[in-house]
């Protein structure tokens, strides 16, 4: 484990550090350079050092989920929140902010919401009850949540299940992306990668399945973004990282990305760059997901721990990354 600086505030040390890492990404390759990373663990206040969920919410709070309860961030720490707050379970891998302001939280157990004043737990009819693992909000305003028995939408204060009889490939929903164009995008745990078209609010017109004829190959899809130019890029255990220009799935020109990278978490920055979080081989800076520049950064540069859970970007550019150990 690498030895961590101690800062009571937050935000400017994390913005220096992206700014360093921007730069090694343009310029010379990492190596074994030390770099300023600020890391935060049960120490400062986190229930865990298992990150798996961050969000920015609208008052500018950073909220945390971690396999051990939630935890809250104002600029001056953070606070913990359990089951003793209203949570139903106390891992927490997935957080959405809906229209009202409201926070959604996806537990091992299902779901919670919090309306700025307590945590309530939804045992509403047709709420999911097992794990959440993803949870996305479209242009119509509907909630969706991938668990590991479906698809879920929260629709005018009433929940709806999707599964393989609504075209789905499989039932085990692992990753969710709302594109551009408002298709919804759905990567599941053993059946591959669908893309949806939402005919209405919390409906589902059609799902289109890809496999290897389409050039997708992996069965296990963990991460899902869109770039600037609306290329869909997936991350997957079985198959490294790919990018859909509309036609084709492609792997990344050789360079600095595995075909058979294990993959975790992407997020494709406003500035266009990609970050791609890998299950235990660090971060990957990358500057698209076609080109395959990138930079790989791990512990020996100063992350606390080689798997990537999550990763986030706040409204100031600053890069907060989730791992196993931080």
């Amino acid at each position: 484990m690498t030895r961590r600086r101690r800062r009571s505030a937050l935000r400017a040390p994390v913005r220096g550090v992206l700014a360093l890492l921007l730069a090694v990404v343009a310029a010379a390759p990492v190596g074994a350079q030390r770099l300023p990373f600020n890391s935060f663990d049960v120490e400062d206040g986190l229930p865990s050092t298992q990150i798996w969920a961050l969000r920015q919410d609208s008052r500018g709070l950073l909220w945390v989920g971690t396999s051990w309860g939630l935890a809250r961030h104002d600029g001056g720490g953070f606070v913990g929140l359990g089951l003793a707050e209203g949570l139903p379970s106390l891992t927490v891998r997935a957080i959405l902010e809906d229209a009202t302001g409201a926070l959604w939280f996806g537990t091992g157990t299902g779901l919670a919401t919090y309306d700025g004043r307590r945590i309530l737990a939804r045992r509403d009819e047709g709420a999911p009850r097992s794990t959440v693992w993803a949870a996305v909000r479209d242009a119509h305003e509907t909630l969706w949540f991938g668990t590991q028995d479906g698809l879920f939408a929260w629709r005018d204060g009433a929940f709806r299940r999707f599964g393989v009889a609504d075209g789905l490939p499989g039932e085990y929903v692992y990753a969710l992306l709302v594109a551009s164009d408002g298709a919804l995008w759905v990567g599941t745990r053993g059946d591959g990668l669908a893309r949806c078209e939402i005919a209405a609010p919390a409906q589902l017109k059609s799902c289109r399945a890809f496999d290897a004829a389409d050039g997708f190959a992996p069965r296990i899809v963990r991460a899902l973004a869109e770039d600037g130019r609306g290329r869909i890029v997936a991350g997957a255990r079985d198959g490294g990282l790919l990018s859909f220009d509309g036609e084709r799935w492609r792997s990344p020109q050789p360079g600095s990305v595995r075909q058979d990278e294990d993959i975790y978490a992407l997020l494709v920055r406003r500035n266009g760059s990609l970050v791609v979080g890998t299950a235990d081989a660090g971060l990957l800076l990358c500057v698209d997901a076609i080109s395959g520049i990138c930079r790989r950064v791990t512990e020996v540069n100063g992350l606390p721990d080689d798997g990537i859970r999550h990763l986030a970007e706040d409204r100031e550019g600053a890069l907060w990354v989730g791992t196993e150990g931080g």
